[in-house]
């Protein structure tokens, strides 16, 4: 039996065992775990090497630990000077890549704007790598101002692989500009619902879990919308950001708002999947603006779906398009009535299983990655 090449997934994350260094963890994680997962049952061996900057005012050196047979995880050394990232991938370079990345390797790497294409594209090159860019979004997108100026250079910045991994067709067609191999995978595609009991209190348990700020709103227009909902509901918010001011605006008009609103903090890997899987609706509601959600795809909708809850999105093209379209209960209009009207339109008492449809995409994304890594 042939050995298969080691695929290298370069991105930001930590791990409980360094939780002390407080590092960046953004809450990609859960479809980076997929990926990974996906990976090992295809036979793969996955090193995990993070970039993840420390908010601690401290030095740490790089950090190495085997998670299981195939899977080991990679920490770059942080260093508290404004020459960081050029320390880190210096490090990666000359050290990390000199040690373990062999001739016909796998590079994949998790598309942010601090990513050295130059260090990257130029180790390709030398070790005959495979190197793959995995897209989410086009960050310029995410502003209140949008600038074409920042959108052509992002843009740019991603014609360096030799194939890459979508989280949709609009992505690609934005960004793929030379054809390249490609392949689409949404989110989390395993049924991974949390043997947990249910709250059981009577009243229907809305979830939104994500980032919290302003430009994508979806935080703020669950509360927007609890405001039009009757006292049998509840609504959950978890995640991170602006948090401040979504305290404050949750005790906005508190005395007349009939559903309940509770902010839940900040809960990451099993702990946030339990909680959810006590719920019964996820709640997708980032800004209905096409020109963002074009180049964005919500992958917390498909983890939504994965603990077997009904989903609530806004009717955009990206999702109309989705491979889960038919599993998601539109509104049609961006605004907190229409929002609260879908969510009261879902029967809870309807013959609904989403482990049908997670197991479908799952083998059709295990078929294409196959063949994205063979090319």
């Amino acid at each position: 039996m042939v050995n298969k090449p080691t695929v290298h997934y370069l991105s930001l994350r930590n791990i409980p065992e360094f939780e002390k260094e407080n590092r960046r963890n953004p809450p990609s994680g859960q479809k980076q775990d997929y990926i990974i997962d996906t990976l090992i049952s295809l036979g793969y061996n996955v090193n995990y090497v993070s970039f993840s900057e420390s908010f601690n005012k401290k030095c740490y050196r790089a950090k190495k630990k085997k998670l299981s047979e195939k899977l080991t995880f990679f920490l770059c050394p942080n260093i508290e000077s404004r020459f960081r990232e050029s320390i880190a991938f210096r490090w990666f370079y000359h050290i990390y890549a000199a040690y373990n990345i062999k001739q016909g390797d796998i590079l994949l790497v998790y598309h942010t704007n601090s990513m050295r294409n130059d260090i990257l594209r130029k180790l390709a090159d030398k070790k005959h790598l495979k190197f793959i860019y995995e897209v989410e979004e086009v960050y310029a997108y995410a502003h209140e101002t949008v600038l074409d100026k920042q959108i052509n250079e992002e843009i740019e910045f991603l014609q360096c692989p030799d194939a890459y991994l979508f989280n949709s067709e609009l992505l690609c067609k934005r960004v793929n500009q030379r054809n390249l191999k490609y392949t689409i995978v949404e989110g989390f595609y395993k049924y991974t619902r949390s043997d947990v009991k249910k709250f059981n209190d009577g009243k229907i348990h809305c979830v939104y879990g994500g980032i919290i700020d302003q430009v994508k709103g979806g935080a703020f227009r669950a509360v927007a919308a609890a405001n039009y909902l009757p006292s049998n509901y509840v609504i959950h918010i978890l995640g991170f950001g602006e948090t401040q001011l979504l305290k404050n605006y949750i005790e906005d008009n508190i005395q007349n708002r009939k559903c309940q609103v509770i902010f839940e903090g900040l809960k990451n890997g099993q702990e946030y999947i339990d909680f959810i899987s006590k719920c019964d609706i996820g709640l997708s509601l980032m800004t209905m603006r096409e020109d963002l959600n074009s180049t964005a795809f919500p992958s917390k909708l498909i983890l939504y779906l994965s603990v077997g809850l009904h989903v609530v999105a806004g009717r955009v093209r990206v999702l109309e398009l989705s491979k889960v379209a038919d599993y998601i209960n539109f509104y049609n209009e961006d605004t907190p009535q229409s929002i609260a009207q879908t969510i009261m339109s879902i029967d809870m008492d309807s013959d609904y299983n989403s482990e049908i449809i997670m197991n479908k995409l799952d083998k059709e994304f295990q078929a294409n990655l196959i063949e994205l890594l063979s090319m």
